[in-house]
């Protein structure tokens, strides 16, 4: 009986992982655009639409509205 074992033909099968390299590479190009388009979009909206709402930033709402106050004295006083 042992040596029912002894002759049988064992067969190996080696398998190599196959990793795609330019699928990784294409996903990485795609979410960095995404990330970039996405700050893109909220540096404009920070910076440009926030502001026209005002009472924001100091500075940023009340300086609009002393520079026609300012505007406002001088032609009165002209």
């Amino acid at each position: 009986m042992a040596d029912d074992f002894k002759h049988r033909d064992v067969q190996v099968e080696h398998r190599e992982k196959k990793t795609d390299s330019g699928r990784v590479g294409a996903t990485a190009i795609k979410w960095i655009a995404i990330l970039i388009i996405v700050f893109g979009i909220m540096w404009f909206l920070i910076s440009y639409v926030f502001p026209m709402f005002g009472g924001g930033a100091q500075g940023t709402g009340g300086q609009e509205a002393q520079t026609i106050l300012d505007l406002n004295s001088i032609l009165k006083a002209g």
